[in-house]
């Protein structure tokens, strides 16, 4: 599949993200609850493709045809997942600047674009004055996307997979800490972007157009690679408060299936667990990590196992909140549970 008419912007954005196999993700939105668009899981315009860079471009041009929007991996990852675990390697460090919207059905006014373009470009000098980085700029659609090129980091198990994905979020957690700039935090390594140079259909009747602000061509990619060395190796040297637990023995009183498991074989958990959470309706984090401790308590762990499982979520505010919600937590699942026991 080799495109007529090479799209410029788009080419640009592979190179940025430095590597050659993709999973795409291609559907039709649809106003979930009337506060989120989202292609649902039940969606019958729905597709889920894994290929080759080269024949990205026509495959996305074909879903474009029919007014569906589309989603690519930001690392390389296994033919057929799309979990932590399976990537395998890391050639970008990607910032999500949303525009402040209350709104989420509608899209970004000029005046808030503006205040995330604004918001974007001072996370920009922050990291050129704090590891001298090289990074691009692009609008999404709604907001704007930092592409910090890094070298590569290969990822050959999923332990190496789960160890970087958590390190890299507490550094941005750092970096939005001392930047002082909002930007999305709920963030692992498997996320999927918008394709830069193609329409952003999210919105189905409202097409917005992507594009780079800053100007380079491939040779500033390849720079700005080198140029990052210091960025990739704080990343790599992030000393974690909650580092990712080793799986914890069987809870002895009853057996259940371990979270592996339950991640393989429940798409809803699994998504939910590597941070796609408002595609299901709930309305905060919160809610959305009282889902996930429900159905850990309904398969049998126990408080330490659920807390270590926990920290490892994508959702993200277990880590961060202190001991009395994670407590809390617990305590209200367990109290679901044994009420629904008793109907």
């Amino acid at each position: 599949m080799k495109p007529k008419n090479k799209n410029p912007e788009f080419e640009k954005h592979l190179a940025v993200l430095g590597h050659g196999f993709f999973a795409l993700l291609a559907g039709r939105s649809k106003l979930v609850n009337g506060k989120t668009w989202r292609v649902p899981e039940s969606s019958p315009h729905k597709k889920w493709e894994w290929m080759r860079k080269e024949e990205l471009q026509e495959r996305i041009g074909f879903y474009q045809q029919l007014r569906w929007t589309t989603w690519i991996s930001l690392n390389e990852i296994e033919p057929e997942h799309m979990t932590v675990d399976s990537v395998r390697r890391v050639a970008v460090v990607w910032f999500d600047i949303d525009a402040p919207r209350s709104d989420k059905t509608r899209p970004a006014d000029e005046e808030e674009k503006m205040i995330a373009k604004f918001e974007a470009e001072r996370l920009k000098q922050y990291l050129e004055e704090t590891y001298n980085s090289r990074c691009f700029l692009a609008c999404s659609g709604n907001g704007f996307h930092l592409y910090c090129p890094i070298p590569a980091v290969e990822l050959p198990t999923a332990k190496n997979s789960w160890d970087f994905s958590a390190r890299l979020r507490e550094w941005m957690q750092r970096v939005k800490e001392e930047s002082g700039v909002g930007f999305d935090t709920v963030y692992n390594i498997n996320r999927l972007v918008q394709p830069i140079g193609f329409p952003n259909r999210k919105i189905p009747a409202q097409p917005l157009p992507t594009y780079w602000v800053d100007k380079f061509d491939l040779e500033d990619v390849e720079e700005a690679q080198e140029q990052n060395v210091a960025l990739a190796e704080s990343i790599l040297a992030m000393e974690m408060e909650n580092p990712p637990a080793k799986e914890p023995e069987r809870d002895h009183v009853r057996n259940h299936p371990a979270l592996k498991e339950l991640l393989r074989r429940d798409r809803w958990f699994g998504n939910m667990y590597e941070g796609y959470w408002t595609q299901y309706g709930y309305i905060s984090r919160s809610e959305a990590e009282q889902a996930l401790v429900r159905e850990l308590v309904h398969w049998g762990f126990n408080d330490s196992e659920i807390d270590a499982a926990m920290r490892r979520c994508g959702i993200g505010k277990w880590r961060t909140a202190g001991h009395s919600y994670r407590r809390n937590t617990i305590w209200k699942a367990r109290e679901w549970e044994s009420k629904k026991r008793r109907r």
